[in-house]
């Protein structure tokens, strides 16, 4: 699943949510997210840090591609991420680290529990180089 989302992002990264409503498979592509969010929010705390790397990638290029009701999955998702990230920190390599955080900053995610896991994340990229 990680790889196909990460796949899927890659593809559309160019796009904008009125190009791919205007396509006959519109419809389908949100269908198609609606459903790869809902399963990969259950995967997540079986993940290795290096896909949730990657699932943040892809997450990254399909961010503006969401309707309203995937954005909501899309929040879960990135919820389900915070926690995984606080349990497991310190299994994180740099690279992984800076895609998690692109993909929180990109968010815009000022809560508290996203201010104490760009703290964690920082603490562990300095510790790793």
């Amino acid at each position: 699943m990680v790889d196909t989302l990460f796949s899927i992002g890659k593809i559309y990264k160019k796009q904008t949510l009125a190009s791919i409503e205007a396509l006959p498979h519109g419809r389908v592509f949100h269908y198609l997210m609606r459903d790869s969010l809902q399963s990969i929010k259950e995967r997540i705390p079986d993940l290795q840090p290096i896909e949730v790397a990657y699932l943040c990638k892809g997450l990254t290029n399909l961010r503006k591609l969401h309707n309203d009701r995937n954005q909501l999955q899309e929040k879960e998702v990135r919820k389900s991420i915070k926690e995984y990230v606080k349990l497991h920190v310190d299994q994180f390599d740099p690279y992984s680290v800076t895609k998690v955080l692109r993909y929180l900053f990109n968010a815009n995610d000022g809560t508290a529990s996203a201010v104490l896991v760009y703290e964690k994340l920082g603490s562990q990229f300095l510790t790793s180089l």
